[in-house]
């Protein structure tokens, strides 16, 4: 399986993104057309540098954390029990639980690893997430074995209460879905609130976060060369009708360059 531009299965999450990704952000609400977009990929929590990118571009850069050289080290699949607990929050201080990732996770792997054993998650998606890390929902990716010899993948939409509330297996098309790059997203990666903090940190110094809209946040390794994973937060903003990202080690946290685009 060749590992060309993919995603267009989260692309049907993401309606009215900048087309094929994770990286594509939200642009329904966000006032922009989604057919042309900037992305910023910070450098630091101080610095970022803004390129114009299409849709195709800005969907070819995606991904997640690291090994120490830079590339993703084969883990596993994980059992749910393996995942640390993730947080509780409750709405309005004292409504029903809402989760950040890792409890959504363990959850949508129970349901993955039901379809398939030995299922795995490679990527997920959150759209319009909260400062907290909670999304309007996830969508998690998963494949049982070698990504590059999948025959089936398996999207599960989980709301933040922890309910799944879809599943859907997908057998066509695959390299659009998943590349041979793809691995387990690892245990040890940070949860998403910690990710929207460093990446609202990343990008706040730079450009107006009240003035934001459409905030995502997504975990996944680069479908260019394997590495990762990578945790990335961004938002359309209207001053310059453009979408920003800061893409984060999913590990470490630390901020780490988007690649040069060919």
């Amino acid at each position: 399986m060749g590992a060309g531009r993919r995603r267009s299965g989260l692309a049907g999450a993401l309606a009215l993104v900048v087309g094929l990704g994770l990286v594509a952000g939200c642009g329904d609400s966000g006032g922009g057309s989604g057919e042309e977009t900037g992305t910023s990929s910070a450098t630091s929590a101080g610095e970022a540098t803004a390129t114009p990118a299409t849709a195709d571009e800005a969907t070819a850069a995606e991904g997640t954390g690291s090994g120490e050289d830079g590339t993703a080290s084969s883990s596993a699949p994980v059992n749910p029990a393996d995942i640390p607990p993730g947080r509780e929050i409750a709405e309005g201080g004292g409504g029903p639980i809402q989760y950040t990732f890792r409890e959504e996770w363990r959850r949508a792997l129970a349901e993955a690893q039901a379809w398939r054993e030995g299922a795995y998650l490679y990527e997920a998606f959150g759209r319009y997430v909260n400062d907290e890390g909670v999304p309007s929902e996830w969508r998690m990716s998963f494949v049982a074995g070698p990504a590059a010899e999948a025959d089936a993948v398996l999207i599960v939409t989980i709301d933040p209460w922890g309910q799944v509330t879809e599943t859907e297996e997908m057998t066509e098309s695959l390299s659009s879905h998943v590349s041979e790059f793809d691995q387990p997203v690892p245990v040890e990666v940070l949860d998403s609130d910690e990710a929207v903090t460093l990446g609202r940190a990343a990008l706040g110094s730079m450009y107006d976060l009240g003035k934001a809209q459409d905030p995502y946040v997504a975990i996944g390794l680069s479908e260019l060369d394997g590495t990762g994973p990578f945790w990335r937060y961004g938002f359309f903003y209207p001053p310059s009708a453009e979408y920003y990202l800061a893409r984060l080690d999913a590990v470490t946290g630390e901020v780490v360059p988007e690649p040069a685009q060919g």
